[in-house]
């Protein structure tokens, strides 16, 4: 299993390349989908959120009663304390899920990590090639507002909380450019993928050659072992103290 870490700062489109990766035959473990699900109503940490900021916002709470996100955001991105807060109620549980997802998968030849705040929540550890999506800012900031409504200042808020995307790069295995068109997306996503393989390919010849030199090396015979002389009885009674 080759666990590949997808990240990029918010609004490079790294669910579109998650999906052309699924397309390829990854496995794909989502972050955000993993938060969603863990905040349903119900949930222990939608509880936890509620205990949390439900008293003196109680508008995170829908008339359905499920959380309102967006509402969240609102909350939380206008207080470094308070997004710390939140992110020590959800991050450490979508991090135990992730866990047994990617145990769940390990039989997969490619499973992809998406995971928005990789290098912030020191995640590198747990997979093997990063790769960042990257975009342009003009194109960040249309595709924000047309998808989600957020004005400059909203997306200012949340570039914040994240690294900026050159320190993402330099400490990336593989860069996808996703301000083209899909299908140069789509082209990037299979190089990607071919590098990779090859990588792997080459880490496995390499495992079994070594094995392979192990298992023909002459094994020595333990030399045997000899018992200490036993001491003089002179020397091995405490009447010599006596005397």
């Amino acid at each position: 299993m080759a666990v590949i870490g997808l990240t990029g700062t918010v609004g490079s489109g790294k669910s579109t390349v998650a999906e052309m990766f699924a397309k390829r035959g990854a496995a794909v473990i989502d972050a955000d989908e993993i938060a969603r699900k863990l905040q349903a109503r119900g949930k222990p940490v939608y509880k936890k959120i509620l205990e949390a900021f439900g008293k003196e916002h109680p508008e995170i709470a829908g008339a359905d009663g499920e959380l309102d996100r967006a509402a969240l955001a609102k909350v939380v991105f206008k207080s470094d304390k308070k997004l710390k807060q939140l992110n020590d109620i959800v991050h450490p549980a979508v991090r135990q899920e992730e866990l047994k997802l990617l145990e769940k998968h390990r039989a997969e030849e490619l499973v992809v990590l998406c995971v928005p705040l990789l290098f912030e929540n020191k995640m590198e550890n747990l997979v093997d090639y990063i790769v960042v999506v990257t975009i342009g800012e003009e194109s960040r900031l249309e595709r924000l507002k047309a998808q989600r409504g957020w004005g400059k200042r909203e997306i200012a808020a949340r570039l914040k909380a994240q690294w900026p995307e050159d320190e993402k790069i330099n400490l990336a295995d593989f860069v996808i450019d996703n301000d083209g068109s899909l299908s140069d997306t789509e082209k990037m996503v299979d190089e990607v993928i071919g590098q990779i393989r090859e990588s792997e390919k080459k880490r496995r010849e390499e495992e079994e050659a070594k094995a392979k030199r192990a298992a023909a090396r002459p094994q020595r015979p333990e030399p045997e072992k000899r018992r200490p002389p036993a001491p003089s009885s002179a020397l091995a009674s405490d009447d010599i103290f006596d005397q």
